[in-house]
């Protein structure tokens, strides 16, 4: 099968932003367990942090 790369950009809600780098930078046990029962691998995640007029 052939590899293919894909991506998104989504919003963290405002005062979310503390929280959402915490789960990402530490997955729990079940999230990891989840990402490879679907065969997950070499992910990256990128962070655009908001502009401060946004």
């Amino acid at each position: 099968m052939k590899r293919r790369r894909m991506g998104m950009t989504i919003a963290v809600r405002p005062g979310k932003l503390a929280l959402y780098k915490k789960l990402h930078a530490e997955p729990s046990p079940e999230m990891n367990a989840a990402l490879s029962a679907a065969h997950s691998q070499n992910d990256s995640i990128l962070l655009r942090e908001p502009d401060p007029g946004d």
